[in-house]
Order: C-alpha cells, then sequence, then structure tokens
C-alpha cells in the first residue's frame, strides 16, 4: 500500500543511491522508460547521485521514435496475421460464423497495416 504522503519516484531514486546502482538496465515500452528516467533524474538532480539509463525498446505497437523496430513488433504482426488466417480458414467451415478480429495498440493501425 501507498500512503499520500510518498512519492514512488523519491523512493525509487533513493533505493537506487542505497544500493550504489550507477546503470539502469530498462526493456519495455515508452511508458516504462519514461518513467524511469523520472527516477533516474530524480536521483541524479535530487540526491546527488549519478546514475546512467540504458533502454531496450519493447513494444508491440512499434511506437518509439526514432528506433525503426522494436523488439516485440514483429512477432506481434507475424502471430496476429497468423491467428487471422486460422479464424479465416475456421469461418470457411461455418459461413455463418460473424468473427470480431480486434487489433489493439497505443499507435492504433501499425498492427493492422502489417
Amino acid at each position: 500500500l501507498q500512503s499520500t504522503h510518498q512519492n514512488p519516484i523519491e523512493i525509487c531514486a533513493k533505493q537506487l543511491k542505497t544500493d550504489e546502482v550507477s546503470v539502469v538496465h530498462i526493456i519495455g515500452s515508452k511508458s516504462v522508460c519514461g518513467n524511469m528516467h523520472s527516477v533516474v533524474k530524480y536521483a541524479n538532480e535530487k540526491l546527488g547521485h549519478r546514475c546512467v539509463i540504458i533502454g531496450l525498446p519493447k513494444t508491440t505497437e512499434n511506437d518509439m521514435f526514432p528506433v525503426a523496430q522494436t523488439l516485440g513488433s514483429q512477432t506481434v504482426a507475424t502471430q496476429s496475421a497468423e491467428y487471422f488466417c486460422n479464424v479465416v480458414a475456421e469461418h470457411n467451415a461455418n459461413p455463418r460464423m460473424l468473427i470480431v478480429h480486434e487489433i489493439k495498440g497505443r499507435a492504433g493501425g501499425w498492427l493492422a497495416t502489417a
């Protein structure tokens, strides 16, 4: 549980300093990288603890500029297309079936075009 008086960024930054972490490796989405950037910035500026981030973008939306292709994007595009082919094959066995294939993602449309 989190008290209303606690700042999660401050808590994480203090832990980085306590544990003497100098490099943070991130594998994740835009929000994961952004949140960790806030923590490291706080540690650097407010606590005087030198820490750097090494980020490896991994997101299905493939929306992390300037990275051309993120980890996970090709896999989800390939698997979605394969799934759709299987659903269409199933539909051929029963033409009265209604199929809704929803593709989600923050960038909206990248997976649909893939």
